[in-house]
């Protein structure tokens, strides 16, 4: 028996032995990696489908969205079915109710979730028809272990020769190179690449690990990228919700955050049974630095004085602009005489304070209105005009001085119901809501042929069409300076009627003028 022969015999048996391993273990081994891969582009691919939806969902623009998924699916014949579920796990795509559900064994389901910062936008199903990969993934299982038998005959023939040089010495160098990309080391080469297929794979490793560092350093790029984006859209979001809910001019809260936390407080007053008090503040002689140094002035003032008063207010406690030289307090948790100390301390630095703009003094004062927030208030209006009633009250007994609520006040009550009128006088005169009546003139002893003369009256509807007298308005709009408005209304509309009914030439000899 020749050498020849020896070693071709249990070279033939090992080769047909790792055929059948091969068959058997490695083809189906290597059809799962296939498969692994093809689930892991598809998951990838639906992943960037889901961050394109992302900015979509977030500013709710499903019109958009609609649109982006058909064609996603006339581009994608292998999806079968796609389908978008809210958070709430309720459908939103696609708009009819028919559905398709894999039936076959070449379906592919792949689920992925939207979300926004770690905030769940909802969910993206897609169901994939993988029978033409199948037949691919089948027609490459026989090429790969026909193949696989070829290259195990071609290279047990020469293992013996070509183990240790062509073989082991590479795969030890790639071993170690391997070990020292795992740790991060991009810097590692393969010295003496060979033109052959050990050498390719060396030079491949080194494309490997290029392309590596640079998905890497793209990634990290890129992480950098959004992160100073999320920062930046952060602090957009930041600064509009402070100018949102700040005065521009003084820093402190606007009339709308006021507002806000006052109904807050109100809420907790009816449901916790706890009291605050509501401070509403009027700066006297305002005017006249206005009138004296300008607007410029003024607006130095109202910032000063802001800064001032803010130091005397609790950390708890909300100081407000609520517009012109109107300011507002909310005492959280305070009632009684803590409250009144409170707001004299107030009154004390608005008085103490010195005003100085080109060479001139200024001093003002400051009307206080307080009116406490209990279980018993209505609602954030009324509370609002009990404050206003008060503080015009401390005006009306001599200005700069502190007026407290009482709800058995007769007088402030009155005035309540004179600033609810304004309102209805505004809409009224808005909405043209008003009236006018002529009432004849006549003398107790007429004489022949004398001219009639005519009053003209006014009365106004109100919001249901009823008819209000005018003792119900009148008194409201003079306090509160309407009535050049609702005699304006009158004169352009007494003039209308007599343009249109009486011409002008027969206006000289008729009984109503």
């Amino acid at each position: 028996m020749s050498i020849r022969f020896k070693l071709f015999v249990p070279l033939f048996i090992l080769s047909v032995l790792l055929a059948c391993y091969a068959h058997y273990s490695l083809a189906p081994k290597f059809i799962e990696f296939v498969e692994t891969e093809n689930a892991s582009h598809m998951s990838a691919h639906l992943r960037s489908v889901a961050e394109g939806l992302e900015p979509l969902l977030l500013e709710n623009q499903l019109a958009v969205v609609y649109e982006n998924l058909d064609a996603l699916r006339h581009d994608n014949k292998e999806w079968v079915s796609i389908r978008l579920m809210d958070p709430a796990g309720r459908k939103l795509y696609p708009l009819s109710d028919q559905e398709f559900a894999p039936t076959g064994k070449n379906m592919f389901p792949v689920i992925q979730e939207i979300a926004y910062l770690d905030y769940p936008l909802g969910s993206l199903e897609v169901i994939y028809d993988l029978t033409d990969d199948v037949l691919e993934l089948n027609e490459l299982e026989n090429i790969f272990q026909i193949g696989l038998l070829f290259i195990l005959f071609a290279q047990l023939l020469f293992i013996t020769v070509s183990l240790e040089w062509f073989v082991r010495r590479p795969v030890s160098m790639l071993a170690r190179a391997s070990r020292r990309l795992a740790r991060g080391d991009f810097t590692v080469a393969l010295p003496g690449i060979r033109n052959d297929e050990i050498g390719r794979l060396m030079q491949n490793f080194i494309t490997m690990r290029d392309s590596i560092n640079s998905s890497q350093s793209a990634l990290k790029n890129e992480i950098e990228r959004h992160k100073d984006t999320s920062t930046a859209l952060y602090e957009e979001k930041e600064r509009a919700n402070y100018h949102a809910t700040h005065d521009s001019l003084t820093k402190l809260a606007n009339r709308r955050e006021f507002e806000t936390r006052v109904a807050q407080a109100v809420a907790s007053a009816k449901q916790e049974q706890a009291t605050h008090t509501l401070l509403y503040m009027d700066l006297d002689q305002f005017k006249v630095v206005n009138d004296t140094c300008g607007h410029v002035a003024g607006d130095e003032l109202l910032r000063q004085l802001g800064s001032l008063l803010e130091r005397e207010v609790r950390s708890t406690d909300t100081l407000a602009r609520l517009g012109g030289d109107e300011f507002g307090v909310l005492l959280q948790s305070c009632s009684g005489k803590a409250a009144i100390a409170i707001a004299e301390k107030l009154h004390e630095v608005v008085q103490n304070f010195r005003f100085a703009w080109e060479k001139q003094n200024f001093v003002i004062g400051v009307s206080i209105g307080i009116v406490e927030i209990n279980e018993n208030c209505v609602d954030l209006h009324d509370l609002l005009a009990a404050a206003d009633a008060a503080c015009y009250e401390a005006k009306e007994r001599g200005r700069n001085r502190i007026h407290l609520f009482q709800h058995d006040d007769a007088e402030l009550a009155k005035r309540q119901g004179e600033m609810r009128w304004v309102s209805r006088l505004t809409s009224a005169l808005e909405e043209d809501r008003f009236i006018l009546y002529a009432q004849p003139i006549v003398p107790v002893n007429p004489e022949p042929g004398s001219n009639v003369h005519y009053e003209i009256l006014i009365r106004m509807l109100d919001e249901s069409g009823d008819i209000i007298p005018p003792g119900g308005f009148i008194s409201a709009a003079e306090r509160y300076n309407m009535m050049h408005q609702i005699d304006r209304w009158v004169i352009r509309n007494t003039f209308s009627f007599l343009a249109e009914y009486f011409p002008i030439d027969q206006q000289i000899h008729h009984p109503l003028i």
